[in-house]
């Protein structure tokens, strides 16, 4: 497959509603482990606090302090992508849309 097909998945990949509707389930599935668990903790209170095995997910995954952690950074910056890609792919669509509708307002108007 060529370097051009290759990139143009990608980008579409990136632009699909699909992605925006999983990334934004992980974004808040994320964030809702970060509103249950307490933040900013140092790692001895989830160590006390919490199984082992737990507090293991925690390290890993930065549950400590989710709205700084990388994983939060990454998803947040993926959905502006998804965003921007998605607005871009729809924007001659509705340019077209809003021009039908100026043209409509004109002819109610004579």
């Amino acid at each position: 497959m060529s370097k051009v097909k290759k990139k143009g998945k990608v980008v579409k990949f990136l632009s699909s509603m699909k992605f925006g509707m999983i990334l934004l389930a992980v974004l808040a599935g994320y964030s809702t482990l970060g509103t249950l668990l307490p933040q900013g903790n140092l790692p001895g209170f989830y160590r006390e606090n919490y199984s082992e095995v737990i507090f293991q997910l925690i390290q890993i995954f930065q549950l400590g302090n989710v709205y700084h952690s990388t994983y939060f950074i990454i998803l947040t910056i993926l959905l502006s992508i998804n965003l921007l890609f998605c607005s871009i792919k729809r924007l001659p669509s509705a340019i077209k849309q809003y021009g039908k509708s100026k043209k409509f307002e004109k002819d109610l108007l004579n």
